[in-house]
């Protein structure tokens, strides 16, 4: 803790690493906060901000209203009971959250946490336990501080020739290079340390990749029963009123209106309590299947243009790799799956721990979307303005209900930050194959990995023709040893997705490839093509593109 770098977010003060010892964990020094105050200087040693945070005492009343609130946002976690008991696919130790919260409060109740900075700690630590970053929070004592460690910022993982195992050195670094497009022949899709964003750009790339081929997605919902609140009192809305609703909040709303999704192969609910029958999954309640928001696939196009027909595929499915680094989060996992599961396209990922293993291509959270803690507060807040203003009977009590706790969003209210006080993972993600188990859970690696060469920090282009040799010119020699792993055939469709799948739009789609794709014998034929005609040229041209806010480099060849 004292060799930590820490900067004071409201006074713009900031401080640096000191070689001072860290004060006990027991001890609390209530004039802390002056020593700062008092300061002169803009920097000091992180442990007196280590102190002054701790020297905050922690009062039950308010701590027990923040772990209501905060449960009542935690309900609305999709993957609360698998995070409980989670198959063995998952990397992680399980964590009961909703228990563990339980257990905060009651250490807090017996006054057994001498600040509110342990109590808040451990709030964060069971959270973060989730490993997902979908579902996060911070609260409100750690606004005074930020810490950072410098210590490692310039150390980088080499190996000599990206197969050796790394060592430590300094140095499906600052650069970035501006490049123009040409008609090339296979293609590398850059997804290194893509954190994701906008749900819509990912089905547009793919779109793009692949125009008219069936975007399937597989979403459900955990039934909290808040959600059942609020969707039993969206369903007593008159049309005019689940219109209006759906265009104040439809990233919300459109998920539980029979106007606004489909089931994943396609066919139509009829009503509010069709997407919300029960479906037992890990013995806790969920929503039925849904697919993608009719909203979301408008916005992002079938690939077309608007054409009539759809323009053929501009690459092969063989003749596409994905580049990962295992930080490929949320929106880019989204994309990343379709491409995988309905594409067979080949992933590569470069990086990781120094071991001759495979690697997980897709390592971020992969939920079907996320929802902030402001977002669910707006539903239930617009939930129960639209019964008064119809003079409806509100369900239950609401300021006993967890949608009266949410409507008082005081977990929001004591966040750290008030623009982004905290979220859930809203929807878990399910693949075309296995209906049981969110993808979070499941382990995909990389049909290929290398480790990063020297000549690899300080450029990409290393980078990429690294992974045009691992995936095309001679993947023995370029790939880790024990890391390749043979792509994937068509996976049999899971019978909760098969009902009429061959035969619906919209959401449908197969585990297989969908229009404009080549079976597997065409695909090994042109492999053998590409590599009778060698490596092609280097000289090849980059096309810059957007998935959301963070950047996707395709490098064409």
């Amino acid at each position: 803790m004292h060799k930590l770098l820490l900067f004071t977010a409201v006074v713009g003060v900031s401080a640096f690493a000191s070689p001072q010892a860290a004060p006990s964990a027991t001890r609390v020094n209530p004039k802390a906060c002056a020593r700062i105050s008092s300061s002169r200087t803009s920097t000091f040693p992180a442990s007196f901000a280590y102190e002054c945070l701790r020297s905050v005492p922690n009062r039950i009343q308010p701590a027990q209203q923040l772990i209501q609130s905060l449960k009542a946002f935690v309900e609305w976690q999709s993957t609360l009971a698998w995070l409980k008991n989670p198959p063995k696919s998952y990397g992680f130790p399980a964590v009961d959250i909703q228990g563990s919260l339980d257990k905060i409060l009651e250490t807090a109740k017996q006054g057994r946490y001498e600040s509110e900075y342990d109590f808040q700690v451990a709030i964060t630590q069971t959270i973060s336990a989730a490993h997902d970053g979908h579902f996060f929070y911070t609260p409100d004592v750690f606004k005074a501080f930020t810490f950072e460690n410098r210590l490692a910022q310039d150390i980088v993982s080499v190996s000599i020739d990206g197969v050796s195992l790394p060592k430590l050195y300094r140095f499906l670094q600052d650069f970035l290079t501006q490049c123009r497009s040409t008609k090339k022949q296979r293609l590398v899709i850059d997804l290194t340390s893509n954190g994701g964003g906008l749900i819509a750009a990912g089905f547009a790339l793919f779109a793009q990749l692949f125009p008219g081929v069936n975007r399937f997605t597989a979403n459900n919902m955990r039934l909290a029963d808040s959600l059942v609140d609020i969707s039993q009192i969206f369903s007593s809305l008159s049309p005019q009123d689940k219109a209006e609703a759906s265009q104040t909040f439809g990233a919300f709303f459109n998920n539980i209106s029979p106007t606004g999704v489909a089931e994943p192969q396609g066919d139509k609910f009829m009503s509010v309590a069709d997407i919300m029958t029960p479906v037992t999954l890990q013995n806790d309640k969920f929503t039925e299947y849904i697919g993608e928001p009719y909203s979301v696939l408008a916005a992002s196009g079938n690939g077309n243009g608007g054409q009539a027909t759809s323009p053929s595929s501009p690459f092969k499915p063989e003749n596409i790799v994905l580049l990962t680094d295992g930080a490929c989060s949320s929106t880019c996992t989204t994309f990343s799956y379709l491409m995988l599961f309905q594409e067979r396209v080949k992933t590569v990922s470069v990086g990781g721990r120094p071991q001759n293993t495979q690697m997980q291509s897709l390592g971020g959270v992969e939920g079907g979307q996320s929802l902030g803690m402001s977002d669910i507060a707006q539903a239930a807040f617009v939930a129960l303005s639209l019964v008064a203003g119809q003079g409806q009977a509100q369900p239950k009590t609401p300021q006993n209900s967890d949608l009266g706790v949410l409507n008082k969003a005081y977990a929001v209210q004591r966040a750290a930050d008030l623009n982004t006080p905290g979220g859930v993972n809203f929807k878990n993600n399910f693949a075309p194959s296995d209906s049981k188990t969110p993808l979070q859970f499941l382990y995909e690696p990389a049909n290929c990995r290398f480790f990063y060469t020297l000549d690899m920090i300080s450029n990409p282009e290393p980078v990429w023709e690294y992974a045009v040799d691992a995936s095309w010119t001679d993947p023995e020699k370029y790939c880790v040893r024990g890391s390749r792993v043979a792509v994937d055939g068509p996976r049999p469709i899971d019978p909760a997705f098969a009902k009429d799948s061959a035969t619906t739009g919209g959401n449908g789609g197969s585990a297989g490839n969908g229009k404009g794709g080549t079976d597997g014998t065409d695909g090994a034929k042109d492999e053998d093509e590409n590599a009778a005609e060698g490596v092609l040229a280097r000289s090849s041209i980059r096309i810059m593109c957007l998935l959301a806010v963070v950047s996707v480099l395709m490098l064409c060849l």
